[in-house]
């Protein structure tokens, strides 16, 4: 089982400096809305996984 303090979805980013600021802010927003994942209660975290 995750733990809540760790990613539950990880997005690898694209070269383009600008792309993964972009990514990050998405996965901020979509963090921000505390949804949980389906028949739990567990709460799903994004994050723009480092090189």
């Amino acid at each position: 089982m995750r733990s809540a303090t760790r990613p539950a979805d990880i997005a690898d980013h694209p070269a383009a400096p600008r792309r993964p600021r972009a990514l990050a802010a998405l996965c901020n927003d979509l963090t921000a809305t505390r949804t949980t994942y389906p028949g739990t209660n567990l709460t799903l975290t994004y994050a723009v996984k480092n090189r």
